[in-house]
């Protein structure tokens, strides 16, 4: 019989295969993975940003917020970490300052390309969507009438 012990070599695995999982959006495997990888190693932070990744794919942002904050708490200078917060905080569009603030942050002090990619992207997100046109939930404004000018207001009166 297999004890947990001789199972920890398979962590990185577990792990990988969760985020596997999220690539493929099979969210009930992805979860499975990251909570057996839980068990294999509790201290680690890996499976508790696959499951905020998990919670950000499905666009719960409090959850994904709460889980990657307790990571931060635990390792300060979790770059990938700090970058999904960021999104997190984007589209919860509660904290966009906070979330681009992290954002590039993340990118400058991280070496890892794909989290520059991701914080490249989410800026650009930023600028072109969510700061001129709002979130789907922002009440749109009334369109003024357009004002006449005077020579087509007499226009009208004759």
């Amino acid at each position: 019989m297999t004890t947990l012990e001789e199972c920890k070599e398979d962590f990185a695995l577990l792990a990988e295969g969760g985020f596997v999982a999220i690539a493929h959006m099979d969210e009930e495997a992805a979860s499975k993975l990251f909570h057996a990888a839980q068990l294999l190693n509790a201290e680690s932070t890996i499976p508790k940003i696959g499951l905020a990744a998990i919670a950000l794919h499905k666009l719960e942002t409090k959850r994904s917020c709460k889980i990657l904050e307790e990571v931060l708490q635990q390792e300060p200078n979790n770059h990938r970490a700090a970058a999904l917060l960021g999104i997190s905080y984007l589209l919860s569009n509660q904290k966009i300052d906070e979330g681009e603030k992290l954002l590039k942050q993340a990118m400058e002090q991280g070496d890892d390309p794909a989290t520059q990619r991701l914080g490249e992207l989410w800026l650009e997100v930023l600028d072109k969507g969510v700061r001129k046109t709002g979130s789907p939930a922002t009440p749109k404004k009334p369109k003024k009438e357009a004002k006449q000018s005077p020579i087509a207001k007499g226009k009208e009166a004759k």
